[in-house]
């Protein structure tokens, strides 16, 4: 609607020109050649000035549509995945439900410390002297079974009660 506006308005104003270039050149027959001759150039002007506008108004439009190449999806190649296999977990008891710890457990805080004492005496023990079962008395503890060849016993209650009394003893 815009353009048909646009080139009509274009096509009168043309129209308008050459319709006075005519009526200029009719009224002024009685004047010489050189009135004709700038009343022409005064109308091809115009029709020239309105073309070379009508040109650069296409050009903007057309600068402004550019084509924009649309963004292509590319579908992710599926990826093969080794099937997971069922692997069998051994049973790790922790430090704290052995039979060591809870033998040790069952002793009287004085008796608890006097263990520590013993270990940290033959060098096993590093920590500190609380009666409390941790990480440093379980590595004494197993450290120092092996290397009297007790390490056995301490698998039970019954032989842990020994290897203890024995530290005590």
């Amino acid at each position: 609607m815009k353009r048909t506006l646009r080139n009509t308005g274009m096509a009168a104003l043309a129209a308008l020109t050459m319709m006075t270039a005519t009526t200029a050149t009719t009224t002024v027959a009685m004047a010489g050649e050189r009135e004709r001759d700038f009343l022409k150039g005064v109308a091809a002007t115009v029709i020239v000035g309105a073309i070379v506008n009508d040109i650069k108004q296409k050009s903007r439009a057309q600068a402004q549509r550019r084509y924009v190449e649309p963004q292509r999806y590319y579908q992710p190649q599926p990826v093969y995945a080794e099937p997971r296999r069922h692997v069998e977990r051994t049973y790790q008891p922790s430090i704290y439900n052995i039979p060591a710890a809870q033998t040790f457990n069952n002793y009287s805080p004085r008796d608890k410390r006097a263990i520590q004492q013993e270990l940290a005496r033959f060098g096993y023990y590093r920590g500190s002297i609380d009666g409390i079962w941790g990480p440093g008395t379980h590595r004494a503890v197993q450290a120092y079974a092996r290397d009297t060849g007790y390490s056995g016993g301490i698998g039970s209650q019954s032989g842990a009660y020994s290897f203890y009394d024995g530290l005590l003893g």
